[in-house]
């Protein structure tokens, strides 16, 4: 009887065990979200939009469900199946989507269909609701003027007329910013996307500034969190000095893009806080910058 007990103990312990072992190994949101853009950015749509949904099944969070699923709509368009990619956008609106800019300003190949106005009002009612007061209209034109210039594909932009439009906001924002124009969290995120493409140290750091100001009045503005991050290594990069997240790429004159170096203190779940994939990511995006299915911010 001791012998079976015994017997029975140990066997019970192994299931335990082993149970512990697979709920370890099993991918969380993050982990899956990183799976789903590595196969994005390899130009893989049949099995991106997969991963996408099943990054957005574990999520915890709404937003970090609505973020997937907008994934998995975006590789469903690559993959031409329109259909799919309007059910996605309908379940990442049920989650609460919000992003308002990036729907205003994407070049999707969704926006000429008839069923993305439905979805793109929803999104900026929603993003209207969670505000508490209007945007600075200027600071939000200026924004949208500088991600228009930017839609097309990098290596077909005309740097010498567009850098002209980039100092004409940038001193432009500064004014603004100057008199008081900025009271929301848009606001200053607007204003620092058009820093975050200025050309010295300066302008980065204010856009680093502005953005941890908009996470402190609205802690899940869209997209915030990152650009904070993305600023902040902007910055450090332009003064010679290893950048935190691994935000930034650079390439030499007729040579490949490498990913400027990274502070090895700093740890992916830092990264995390501040919605930066862990540094893996960063180093295999430098292949699919390379290779052309990938475009640095």
């Amino acid at each position: 009887m001791i012998q079976k007990r015994h017997t029975l103990l140990l066997a019970l312990t192994a299931l335990l065990l082993a149970g512990g072992a697979a709920a370890q190994t099993t991918p969380g949101f993050p982990e899956l979200l990183d799976q789903a853009s590595n196969t994005y950015e390899k130009g893989d749509w049949a099995h991106c939009g997969e991963q996408f949904a099943a990054a957005a099944k574990a999520a915890s969070l709404d937003r970090q469900a609505a973020r997937a699923l907008v994934g998995a709509a975006r590789c469903a368009a690559r993959a031409g199946d329109k259909d799919a990619a309007f059910r996605d956008l309908d379940q990442a609106a049920a989650r609460g989507y919000r992003d308002a800019d990036r729907v205003a300003t994407d070049a999707d190949s969704l926006r000429q269909d008839p069923r993305w106005k439905p979805f793109a009002d929803q999104v900026k009612a929603r993003d209207s609701a969670a505000r508490k007061g209007p945007a600075n209209p200027e600071l939000e034109r200026l924004y949208k003027e500088d991600q228009a210039d930017r839609a097309p594909d990098m290596g077909k932009v005309d740097w010498s007329v567009v850098g002209k439009r980039d100092e004409e906001r940038r001193k432009r924002v500064l004014e603004i910013i100057a008199q008081g124009g900025a009271k929301e969290a848009a606001d200053y995120v607007h204003a620092a996307m058009v820093l975050q493409h200025g050309q010295a140290p300066e302008d980065f750091d204010h856009a680093n500034q502005w953005c941890l100001k908009a996470v402190e009045l609205d802690p899940g503005y869209p997209g915030a969190r990152w650009l904070a991050a993305a600023a902040k290594d902007r910055y450090l990069m332009n003064l010679g000095k290893p950048q935190l997240y691994g935000t930034q790429f650079k390439r030499d004159p007729n040579g490949p893009w490498y990913l400027w170096q990274v502070d090895p203190a700093v740890t992916d779940e830092e990264r995390a806080k501040w919605d930066v994939p862990p540094l893996a990511r960063a180093k295999a995006r430098v292949d699919a910058l390379n290779g052309g299915t990938f475009q640095p911010h």
